[in-house]
């Protein structure tokens, strides 16, 4: 009986190790892959027929170089990277047709939900970053956008809208996307015609009141604010999204007569200038519960950031600070001018390159292998070196060793639990 036990523990131990290993793709393998994580379509047969002509050459390096180079520039690839852009800032996915030109604007204009969500100014972004190569900083500090409106069964604000108060826009007579006005142009094209149905606006790069990503209506939308929240949802997304650092309401929800007391008290001040005090009720909660206490040291200082603005951005930006601590127990305490001061001086901080680099390594390595922190730094160190280029970056991380193994699942390892109703009977 020993005997079995002991073949049997010998068992999991070389399952276990199995699991554990990985193995180098085939090329043909390896390009299935990439064209799976790049456009999200697999190979055409031709694709295969001139790999296999490489490898008969010994020119399969230069081969794949080519081929991502190609897969990098293709629409395919941008959407995928918009999808994946659009779960990262927790918003539903755009599902959009085939022919983008023709059927995502009457769906628009049929007042369909699914054709918005990907024309408004923040999956515009999304995909320029990605179409034009540019630096995965322009998620926060991008000064340049696409105002799109709504169709006629929207109720809410439009990107049009969003940005007027701090910009002056084409006047429009309906104010709805793909309609002429009565004017002699449509949307962002200067002549006659609905095929462009945004107006591209552009921001000083020094302005401190918009910011990339996080400066556009979709965006305030999907995080909106309270008088009780005073945009600590927003401030939250970000050191989420780009520092790392996922934060939760450490305290139970009141129940419904306490809940209304608290809303009660966070109307007790009110600052006719957005600052940034609260009410000492409140306040006194936040600095007597060590919980709240250590997220909101970070999540206020960025929130003051915000809170001029409304459902609307702000003409009037307000000072704030980025403040956090790094995982040495240092503190970075900074003061900022408005969401765009706030922006530029986090895209400076390491603790944000190697955040952003964490992304890309989940979306092509995946989640299920781990990266030290000395593997971490190195491809920080190249994230920095490619100036930060998004479709420069992706090139490099495919073509490292780790994209290129072959991992199979792990499996089950067998253990004495596992047997122990089979030998006892």
């Amino acid at each position: 009986m020993k005997k079995v036990l002991f073949a049997v523990l010998l068992c999991s131990q070389a399952l276990f190790v199995q699991a554990a290993s990985a193995d180098p793709l085939s090329p043909h393998a390896y390009l299935r892959k990439l064209s799976l994580h790049l456009t999200g379509l697999d190979p055409q047969v031709t694709d295969y027929q001139d790999l296999d002509k490489a490898i008969a050459n010994n020119s399969s390096s230069q081969y794949f170089e080519k081929k991502i180079s190609e897969y990098l520039t293709t629409a395919n690839h941008v959407e995928k990277m918009n999808y994946r852009l659009s779960e990262l800032f927790w918003l539903n996915s755009p599902s959009l047709p085939q022919d983008l030109t023709k059927d995502a604007k009457d769906s628009m204009n049929n007042g369909n939900r699914d054709g918005y969500l990907g024309h408004n100014s923040m999956n515009a972004l999304f995909k320029d970053i990605v179409k034009d190569n540019m630096s995965w900083d322009t998620l926060l500090t991008g000064k340049t956008y696409k105002a799109y409106g709504y169709g006629e069964n929207f109720g809410e604000i439009s990107d049009y809208g969003f940005y007027g108060g701090v910009k002056t826009l084409p006047p429009t007579a309906t104010g709805i996307i793909g309609k002429l006005d009565d004017t002699t142009y449509s949307f962002g094209s200067g002549k006659p015609g609905p095929d462009q149905n945004y107006v591209e606006i552009k921001f000083d790069p020094q302005d401190p009141r918009v910011a990339g990503a996080i400066t556009t209506a979709r965006f305030f939308e999907r995080f909106s604010n309270t008088g009780l929240n005073k945009d600590r949802r927003r401030a939250a997304a970000i050191f989420r999204i780009f520092l790392c650092e996922p934060m939760q309401p450490a305290v139970v929800p009141p129940d419904s007569t306490k809940k209304k007391q608290l809303i009660d008290l966070s109307r007790l001040y009110q600052d006719p200038h957005g600052g940034s005090q609260v009410s000492s009720q409140l306040d006194g909660r936040h600095g007597s519960d060590e919980n709240c206490k250590k997220c909101h040291d970070m999540l206020d200082p960025m929130g003051r950031t915000f809170q001029p603005s409304g459902v609307v951005l702000s003409d009037d930006p307000s000072m704030g600070a980025l403040y956090y601590k790094n995982s040495d127990g240092s503190v970075v305490n900074i003061p900022v001018n408005g969401i765009g001061g706030m922006a530029a001086t986090l895209v400076q901080q390491p603790k944000y390159a190697r955040c952003q680099v964490q992304h890309f390594w989940q979306w092509f390595v995946g989640t299920d292998v781990a990266a030290s922190d000395e593997r971490l730094n190195e491809l920080t160190a190249e994230f920095d070196k490619r100036g930060r280029r998004v479709n420069d970056f992706i090139a490099y991380l495919v073509s490292q060793p780790e994209f290129k193994e072959k991992r199979t699942s792990a499996k089950k390892a067998i253990t004495f639990l596992t047997v122990k109703p089979l030998l006892t009977k």
